[in-house]
């Protein structure tokens, strides 16, 4: 279905009947964000979620499912950058806040963010600071071995994403950036954050 809209029309203003297509949305950007935030029952939840003016002045949020591990939940920004749980965010059971540091003052009301997390402990979203130890080994190691590893995630906090196979390579144990940019531009004291099934 292609959808085309008139100068003064945008995907805020088309409604639709969602509930013909076993949707809650009114309209097609509410129609686009329920569909990105979709998982098929599979144990990776990724929500995409417009913040309201509630959510928005209270620094929460309530994620639709109790995640297996609170310690391992990653939040973006969209056009912004990677957050770190427990300096930017941190979450108990179900509630995602952001009552601490910058995000507090800088979230608005329409401020789409993406929150990665699982319902089952296999899923993990570790943060790491770098060392002069992983700088020299030019990667790390992971605790587990990754299921599968073309599909490892890396961000570098306050950064920007990074491709697997381009940026870094992963055997399923062993994340190598050498030879990359990522060689070149991380330092130590650097967060990044490290996603896989595993």
């Amino acid at each position: 279905m292609d959808i085309f809209f008139t100068r003064t029309q945008t995907a805020e203003t088309i409604p639709i009947n969602g509930e013909a297509y076993g949707s809650n949305a009114t309209n097609i950007y509410e129609a686009i964000l329920e569909l990105l935030s979709q998982t098929n029952g599979g144990p990776v939840r990724i929500e995409y979620r417009e913040l309201t003016a509630t959510e928005a002045s209270s620094n929460r949020l309530y994620l639709r499912n109790q995640p297996a591990n609170t310690n391992q939940v990653g939040l973006d920004v969209l056009d912004g950058v990677p957050q770190q749980i427990g300096v930017d965010f941190t979450v108990n059971d179900n509630i995602l806040s952001w009552d601490m540091g910058e995000l507090k003052d800088l979230l608005e009301p329409g401020d789409i963010l993406r929150i990665m997390y699982s319902t089952v402990p296999e899923f993990k979203v570790l943060h790491y600071e770098i060392t002069q130890e992983m700088l020299d080994n030019k990667g790390i190691t992971l605790p587990s071995r990754a299921f599968y590893p073309q599909q490892v995630a890396l961000d570098v906090i306050g950064g920007v994403y990074q491709i697997n196979g381009i940026d870094f390579t992963c055997d399923g144990t062993t994340i190598d950036w050498s030879g990359t940019d990522l060689e070149d531009l991380l330092e130590i004291g650097d967060h990044i954050r490290v996603s896989f099934l595993g």
